[in-house]
């Protein structure tokens, strides 16, 4: 999976497609178990992680962890940083928590607006109502 790179803009049929296709491929991401068990770990921790850390947390072979990680940074979820000998791993929060709101807008959410994370440049999406999944 590419990272996403789209940026806000206007939303011409391309744009559009590109922004649906970067959806599709973060939604994908999120359709493994272990992927989903890795981001509530980090998530419960409170602030970056190891590598190791994660590994003896999950279970899970060095290899499967750090395969895992890889896509969820490609999918801009997570941010890898050497750290020594280890890396750290950390939520980029602001697409994590941005996927609410995406799920909105493609679901039609009138009230949605585009903007881009800051972290990896991903389109996000704001909604202008409490609830975004209304009807």
């Amino acid at each position: 999976m590419a990272a996403p790179t789209h940026g806000a803009g206007p939303r011409s049929k391309s744009n559009g497609a590109d922004r649906l296709g970067t959806y599709a491929s973060w939604l994908a991401c999120l359709g493994d178990v272990s992927r989903l068990s890795i981001l509530s770990t980090l998530s419960s921790s409170g602030g970056p992680m190891s590598v190791g850390e994660l590994v003896r947390s999950s279970g899970l072979a060095q290899a499967t962890v750090s395969y895992h990680l890889k896509v969820l940074a490609d999918a801009g979820f997570v941010a890898l940083t050497p750290s020594g000998t280890s890396t750290l791993v950390s939520i980029n929060s602001e697409c994590v928590m941005g996927l609410p709101a995406v799920i909105a807008s493609i679901l039609g959410d009138d009230g949605a607006s585009e903007v881009a994370c800051t972290s990896c440049s991903a389109p996000l999406v704001t909604s202008l109502h409490p609830d975004p999944l209304r009807n």
